[in-house]
């Protein structure tokens, strides 16, 4: 689980990325990101209902997700916002490609040291 200041959660924060951050896509993911004026880079992950019907599915991948995260925070650049929002092909994917992908979609991004 991801520590409490690395969680992006308020409305506020998300409605700000979503107006002016910058995008980045890869073949399972869409990442907007944001400089923050924080030490720490704060993260959230988006699963709409679109992906999966079912909770158990979304939730899952969700937290496969924030473990990746968490096990590389030590890797990212501080002080950003990053929301990755989950497309549908990601739901048949192994935590090894899933992995991949989200670091290689970071890395796009410039936000892994």
């Amino acid at each position: 689980m991801l520590p409490n200041n690395n969680r992006l959660t308020k409305e506020k924060d998300f409605a700000k990325i979503k107006e002016s951050g910058n995008s980045f896509f890869s073949a399972l993911f869409r990442v907007k990101i944001l400089k923050n004026k924080l030490k720490d880079s704060r993260f959230a992950v988006i699963i709409p209902n679109k992906v999966s019907k079912k909770a158990v599915e979304r939730n899952r991948l969700k937290r496969q997700i924030r473990e990746i995260l968490r096990l590389n925070l030590d890797k990212f650049k501080l002080s950003f916002d990053v929301v990755l929002w989950v497309n549908n092909k990601a739901l048949n994917k192994t935590y090894q490609e899933i992995e991949k992908e989200v670091l290689k979609v970071l890395t796009k991004a410039k936000l892994i040291k």
